[in-house]
């Protein structure tokens, strides 16, 4: 999940738009990455929770 939404994020910030908001599947993702959060993954999935988007 991770790779992917950074990539996502760069590509629109390259292009000058605000980042998407998590969808249905994308948040349930998310909270089941919290429970189980990677090494290394902690900032980034809370800053994902709070207000970052894809």
């Amino acid at each position: 999940m991770s790779s992917i939404s950074h990539c996502k994020v760069t590509d629109r910030a390259a292009q000058g738009i605000p980042p998407l908001p998590l969808n249905a599947q994308q948040a349930s993702a998310l909270c089941e990455l919290l429970q189980n959060t990677p090494a290394g993954e902690e900032e980034f999935l809370l800053a994902l929770l709070g207000d970052r988007h894809f």
